[in-house]
């Protein structure tokens, strides 16, 4: 017999009532037994794609005979209250996926014999309590994804030792308290996610011995208060995402000893009071984002010492008054974005002095009064854009001085009366757009420009205004 590389049964009611199962829509015998008694040879089957219906409570023993399964995908068995022991017996498979079936409390135990398995998925399955897993259980799973498991309140102790495991990824899980300290055993670990576990308070000290370990992203854990000291350890980690984890007030002042960290993201942690001074020493670190962090009201001198930096974006950390004056430091950067910053009222002059500079914004910062009057020495910049900073008068004349300048965006700063002669100086600009209410501009010295190819000017004008 032909092997039957995907058998996919759905539950669909006929017309006039009833049950039946469909194989791409062609009718095929009521009972699923059907299709893995003694008449299926079970090496015609590999993938079996199942839909449940809602009064489905069981699976018959024979399921173990379908000897070359290599996937299962189990989806929305509303009475399913368990899989057979007979389960582990599906010695090929290597993919499992459980979806929307709330009544099953846990795998079989007999589920570590299966030693080809690489993938478990387990989502929406609220009658989750505990998982299975003792030492040299599952020899090949590399991936394991944990999401919306409501009622799962441990992981189990021996997951760190799953040797060949590569991705954990533990999403919703609100009554999951603690990690097991066993991670730190994890000889193939390189990246965590746990997204979304509210009372999960702490993380074990071992999280700092994955030596493996490559990202960690920390997303929604409203309960966590703080990172281990041992974080320090993570020699491999390259990417640290600390988002939405509300208690967090302070980054451990080990966390400049990261040295292969390129990518650091902290989100939304409403607590944070600021980063630690060794933040100096991610030698690494191509890569910051700081966003809506409000109890932020400085940043660290030491932050001018990332000679590798290349994209600094700091969006909507209101209470920030001041920038570091060693900007001048970052001598690789070529992005820097400072948006929804109401703290900001002024620009350090270091700022005008970032040889490698290509695209800057500034927007949305409405306590902000002037630029620094050295910006012309951004030899590098090719886009600027200045938007919705109704305070900000005026523009320094050394502008004028940008020689690499090709976009110019001028948007929403009511305080700004006119453009600085300078710009006629220009000569690299190709893109200028301005929509604000100036009360003077030169459109001829604009228009004069040798390579502007767009040029849209949009003005609010006054009584005296002239265009």
């Amino acid at each position: 017999m032909k092997e039957r590389e995907a058998l996919h049964l759905g539950y669909q009611p006929p017309l006039g009532g009833g049950s039946r199962w469909d194989w791409w829509s062609t009718p095929i015998p009521a009972e699923v037994q059907c299709l893995i008694d003694a008449d299926t040879p079970p090496e015609t089957v590999l993938k079996l794609d199942i839909t449940g219906s809602a009064n489905f409570t069981s699976f018959p023993t024979s399921m173990g005979r379908l000897s070359s399964l290599h996937a299962l995908e189990l989806f929305d068995f509303q009475e399913l209250a368990a899989l057979p022991d007979s389960f582990g017996d599906l010695t090929s498979l290597k993919t499992l996926n459980i979806a929307n079936c709330p009544n099953i409390t846990a795998i079989p135990d007999s589920v570590r014999r299966l030693s080809s398995l690489t993938f478990i998925s387990l989502f929406c399955c609220s009658g989750f309590t505990e998982l299975p897993l003792t030492r040299g259980d599952l020899p090949a799973l590399e991936k394991f994804s944990i999401n919306c498991c409501l009622g799962l309140t441990a992981l189990p102790g021996s997951i760190g030792e799953l040797p060949s495991l590569i991705v954990l990824s533990v999403v919703n899980c609100p009554e999951l308290t603690a990690l097991p300290a066993s991670l730190g055993d994890s000889p193939a670990l390189k990246t965590l996610i746990v997204n979304s576990c509210d009372q999960l308070t702490d993380l074990p000290e071992s999280l700092g011995f994955i030596s493996t370990l490559e990202a960690l992203e920390l997303i929604k854990c409203r309960g966590l208060t703080r990172l281990p000291d041992s974080v320090a350890l993570l020699s491999k980690l390259g990417r640290l995402m600390v988002k939405d984890c509300r208690s967090i007030s302070t980054l451990p002042t080990s966390l400049g000893h990261l040295s292969s960290l390129t990518k650091l993201s902290i989100c939304s942690c409403e607590s944070l009071t600021g980063l630690p001074d060794s933040v100096g020493l991610l030698s690494s670190l191509t890569y910051l984002l700081l966003l809506k962090c409000p109890s932020i009201t400085a940043l660290p001198d030491s932050l001018g010492e990332l000679s590798a930096l290349e994209t600094f974006i700091l969006d909507d950390c209101s209470n920030l008054a001041t920038l570091p004056r060693t900007l001048n430091g970052l001598c690789n950067l070529w992005n820097l974005d400072i948006q929804n910053c109401k703290g900001l009222s002024e620009l350090p002059d270091s700022l005008g002095y970032l040889p490698s500079l290509q695209h800057l914004d500034i927007t949305r910062c409405e306590g902000l009064v002037e630029l620094p009057s050295c910006l012309g020495e951004l030899s590098s910049l090719n886009t600027l854009t200045i938007s919705d900073c109704p305070n900000l008068a005026w523009l320094p004349d050394s502008i004028g001085d940008l020689s690499s300048l090709e976009s110019l965006v001028l948007r929403n700063c009511s305080c700004l009366e006119e453009l600085p002669y300078s710009m006629r100086e220009l000569f690299s600009l190709k893109h200028l757009l301005v929509e604000t209410p100036l009360t003077f501009i030169c459109l001829d010295d604009l228009c004069a420009l040798p390579n502007l190819i767009s040029l849209r000017v949009c003005l609010f004008p006054g009584p005296s205004s002239k265009r």
